[in-house]
């Protein structure tokens, strides 16, 4: 298993891991953290520190240990539907999302507007 997928998956759980002085601090609620977790962070202890002092994202981003600058990088966000579901979009999607929806309401205000002249 790649140290980006490591980091990846344990991010989809809640799980963060973050580089301090060549050490590697796990930040979560302690009831998320298994022992699976911890065995797999420590059995992957080498790559991790590696990918980690290597990659230039803050903790919002998502990039491989290559990428050069964090322009390179893609950004998450989580989005909490009203149903319990979680939206996760990239900048860009999310921009374009906020586009078609801005399309939508102008169209829909010029169509309301002609149908309250009829």
């Amino acid at each position: 298993m790649k140290a980006l997928e490591i980091v990846t998956a344990l991010k989809a759980e809640g799980i963060t891991l973050v580089l301090d002085n060549d050490n590697i601090k796990v930040r979560a609620i302690k009831s998320k953290i298994t022992d699976e977790h911890r065995a797999m962070i420590l059995a992957h202890k080498a790559d991790l520190l590696t990918f980690l002092g290597s990659n230039p994202c803050p903790d919002d981003y998502n990039c491989g240990s290559s990428a050069p600058s964090t322009a390179e990088c893609t950004v998450f966000k989580e989005y909490k539907l009203p149903n319990g579901e979680t939206l996760k979009l990239t900048k860009e999607e999310f921009d374009r999302v906020v586009d078609i929806f801005r399309l939508l309401y102008k169209q829909s205000q010029r169509v309301g507007q002609s149908n309250d002249v009829a």
